[in-house]
């Protein structure tokens, strides 16, 4: 074999293993790329799915929230202040020569208002547009707590007993009270406190458990 021949099939044999190696490197960079790729591709699918499970996550603590409602259902009561004159004409023989008198007294009433939330007595239901929140209308909690604040005499009348006819004003008023404490009840502006106090429970209870990053719309019907 000639010199010139030697030489030549050293250099085919070298360019052969040139482009064998750059198609080596070529496909281990492409192979490394894909892989990248691959591996981004599945981070993002990932984050996503982790982000659409928590749009969906509260579903699971709807049974819990119900139950956290009912037994935090003191707090979520509504305090309502009415101020109310009360004018009581007192008949003559309560008063010195039988004169006409009226005793005219201001108080304050503070009432608790709320619904019944025991466990059996209203549902927490997830809907295709949110939460219900489904429940009896409100009403009086206990007692009104009536304050007197101030009363005075119209009349040119004395009264014989003017600390006796004042406590069994008041005794009349609480009866009062509670009669119209029923009213306020039945009032919107006191509705829409009670619903907005469960709503922001319940919103901010789903919101403080594990994996959740939405809760949709909340809705309260009242029965």
């Amino acid at each position: 074999m000639s010199t010139t021949l030697v030489l030549t099939a050293t250099a085919c044999l070298f360019a052969a293993c040139m482009v064998y190696f750059f198609m080596e490197f070529r496909a281990h960079g492409e192979r490394d790329k894909t892989l990248s790729n691959t591996l981004s591709l599945q981070a993002t699918l990932a984050a996503n799915t982790k982000k659409l499970k928590g749009y969906t996550r509260y579903q699971d603590y709807v049974a819990a929230g119900h139950q956290a409602t009912a037994e935090n259902a003191r707090s979520l009561a509504v305090k309502v202040v009415r101020e109310y004159v009360h004018v009581e004409n007192l008949p003559k023989e309560k008063c010195k020569d039988g004169a006409l008198v009226s005793l005219v007294l201001k108080y304050t009433v503070e009432y608790a208002i709320g619904v019944d939330l025991k466990p059996a007595s209203f549902e927490v239901v997830a809907t295709t547009a949110g939460i219900d929140i489904k429940t009896s209308r409100p009403g009086l909690i206990g007692l009104p707590v009536v304050k007197p604040v101030s009363h005075e005499l119209a009349g040119v009348g004395v009264l014989l007993d003017e600390p006796g006819a004042l406590k069994a004003i008041h005794e009349k008023f609480g009866d009062l009270a509670l009669r119209y404490g029923a009213a306020v009840a039945l009032e919107e502006p006191t509705r829409a406190l009670c619903k907005l106090k469960m709503m922001e429970f319940l919103r901010d209870f789903l919101l403080a458990q594990a994996g959740v990053t939405h809760v949709p719309a909340i809705s309260v019907v009242f029965k």
